[in-house]
């Protein structure tokens, strides 16, 4: 297997429209690097220049120490499974997982060996005299995936392979993934928009909006370290909650005061007393406020109340910002209740209401 490296890749189409900016990314040998972001950030551009799909404007893209970004895709040792499938419909899928092997000429019998252990690992062995119409969504797409490990490429990249599938088969197919890239110890670039996919797939995860990187890391510190209000906003389930307030210092505490808002804080970070008596945004997530019917730092009313079994989501109104918490599955709450919300002190975000950087 192998590392990717991008250093400074840009994609600009023909009417000027940048896709890509400036993309410089390190995936590591048998890392499993997740894509992320909503529609139109630049993350199945970047996977296609990887491939070799789309031309690359400017910059560099290495494959362990080959500087592939002049090369054709069939030489840069690469295997892609779409969101689509790609199947031959004509094909049984022995077939269609050996095409590539066909290709290059192999031995009928070590093309047997590769389809079959491709197969077992898959668990379609009983599939493999099939054509692809006779075949649910998940298991199409085991054969793409099947076709792909034959191939034994340096990289595996992914473009939204469960796009199409129900959301039970997404969450067996997301463990099937997960778990042949630990059985393969292989390296692999997979697409998303979807930022569960990211959090319970990726080793690391490459947080994209209009073309630019916005963070890459881990996915506990996406989550607990977001750099600007987008990342925090846009990794969790549900969101980060915001609500905006001014800093302020009375009886020599710090709080953050607004309107329906006052937040005591035990301790002002330093980074945060350049904001005093300035307006910010204060994040916080769902599970890191309490539920008061009584009294709290914020007045809130119910909007909307999803039980969810274990546990139950509550939509809040908070001087007209939109507000979800998770509380016990049993929490008596109704629509419409006036209740009161106490966020954690210690783990309030805060981010500048011009830039959106955290302050940290």
């Amino acid at each position: 297997m192998a590392e990717v490296r991008l250093k400074d890749v840009t994609k600009i189409y023909e009417n000027g429209f940048k896709a890509v900016k400036n993309a410089v990314m390190e995936i590591h040998d048998r890392e499993f690097m997740v894509l992320v972001g909503p529609s139109g950030c630049g993350k199945s551009t970047t996977l296609r220049m990887v491939a070799g799909l789309e031309d690359v404007s400017s910059g560099r893209i290495f494959i362990g120490d080959r500087d592939v970004t002049n090369l054709a895709p069939k030489d840069r040792d690469i295997a892609m499974v779409f969101q689509n499938y790609a199947l031959y419909p004509h094909m049984t899928c022995f077939d269609n997982m050996a095409f590539a092997l066909k290709i290059r000429r192999m031995a009928r019998s070590e093309i047997e060996s590769k389809v079959l252990e491709s197969a077992r690992i898959l668990g379609i062995e009983a599939l493999l005299d099939r054509k692809p119409r006779q075949l649910s969504g998940g298991q199409r797409q085991r054969v793409a995936v099947g076709r792909a490990i034959v191939r034994n490429p340096k990289v595996f990249l992914f473009d939204e392979p469960l796009s199409n599938l129900d959301a039970k088969l997404r969450v067996q197919m997301r463990a099937e993934i997960s778990r042949l890239h630990n059985r393969l110890e292989s390296t692999m670039i997979y697409v998303t928009h979807d930022q569960t996919e990211a959090m319970t797939m990726g080793d690391r995860i490459v947080v994209m909006l209009d073309g630019d990187i916005q963070q890459i890391d881990t996915p506990l510190r996406l989550y607990h370290h977001p750099v600007n209000r987008f990342v925090a906003g846009f990794i969790g389930s549900p969101p980060m909650n915001f609500v905006r307030g001014r800093l302020i210092k009375a009886d020599g505490a710090y709080l953050i005061r607004g309107e329906g808002v006052e937040i005591p804080l035990n301790e002002a970070p330093k980074a945060l007393l350049s904001q005093l008596d300035q307006e910010l945004e204060v994040g916080f997530r769902p599970e890191s406020a309490a539920l008061d019917p009584q009294s709290g730092e914020l007045a809130a009313r119910v909007d909307v109340v999803e039980p969810m079994g274990a546990e139950t989501y509550i939509h809040l109104k908070v001087a007209g910002a939109s507000v979800t918490v998770r509380v016990p599955g049993d929490a008596q709450v109704r629509y419409d209740d006036r209740v009161y919300l106490r966020p954690q002190p210690d783990r309030l975000h805060f981010f500048d209401l011009e830039t959106g950087m955290a302050i940290v």
